[in-house]
């Protein structure tokens, strides 16, 4: 039996070809984002990644692991900043940040 933690990405960018770019890499990666969003005044683009809905230590949920550092090490090479992954939900009692850009990845 393994906890349930989800796991969800937020990518945010001002140049729609950039987040076009960004987005295929995260279809490649098997991680189902949503549509690039336009904000209401700055013209801000962001989309989401949503949690692989695995329970920790499942095979799906180490695959989706896989699949997100995969689109972290991408993000990180292109030098995207405006990102995070947030694990909440299930059974965690506080959300946390898990990853971001200021992080070095290693």
């Amino acid at each position: 039996m393994g906890v349930i933690r989800h796991h969800a990405m937020i990518i945010t960018g001002y140049d729609m070809e950039d987040m076009k770019a960004t987005r295929r890499f995260a279809e490649l990666c098997n991680l189902d984002p949503s549509p690039i969003m336009e904000s209401h005044s700055n013209g801000y683009l962001t989309f989401f990644i949503p949690p692989d809905g695995s329970k920790e230590g499942w095979e799906r949920s180490q695959e989706g692991d896989e699949e997100r550092e995969r689109f972290k090490k991408f993000l990180r090479k292109r030098r995207v900043e405006d990102w995070v992954e947030l694990a909440y939900g299930g059974d965690m009692e506080v959300p946390i940040i898990e990853d971001d850009y200021s992080k070095n990845g290693d």
